[in-house]
């Protein structure tokens, strides 16, 4: 069988198609990567020959990532925080939503009660209404 295309490569297959693919993102990853490494390495080199900048990088560095880890902690504290008051609010919310519910159906039954008796009322005063014509 001939995997060959038209063109001379590979037919086109799903699973060639991603390796291919797979490799050309590795390809660029790993120069990318090494781009990187040779700056880092440029960098270290021009430190080394300022030696007093180097330690106030470093110092200053230090001082950054003690920043950023207690600014992380103030974060963390306060996302918290805002979400015990969130929860707190969500639990008074339903709990007004579930007595405004009672209080409808209380009120709905006081009205069904009322219409019923009223109804009642009506009822009896027609019913009655021609033993009063014929007694007049």
């Amino acid at each position: 069988k001939n995997n060959r295309s038209a063109s001379g490569g590979l037919a086109e297959d799903p699973n060639l198609r991603g390796r291919s693919e797979r490799t050309k993102s590795n390809k660029k990853y790993r120069k990318k990567k090494s781009k990187r490494k040779y700056k880092r390495r440029q960098h270290s080199h021009e430190m080394d020959e300022h030696s007093s900048d180097s330690t106030e990088d470093y110092e200053y560095q230090q001082w950054n990532d003690k920043r950023t880890m207690l600014l992380d902690r103030e974060r963390a504290r306060l996302m918290a925080h805002w979400k015990a008051e969130a929860e707190e609010e969500a639990y008074h919310r339903s709990q007004r939503q579930m007595q405004r519910d009672r209080d409808f159906e209380v009120w709905r039954y006081n009205m069904w009660r009322r219409y019923r008796k009223w109804t009642v009322g009506l009822e009896t005063f027609v019913a009655n209404l021609p033993l009063t014509i014929g007694a007049v």
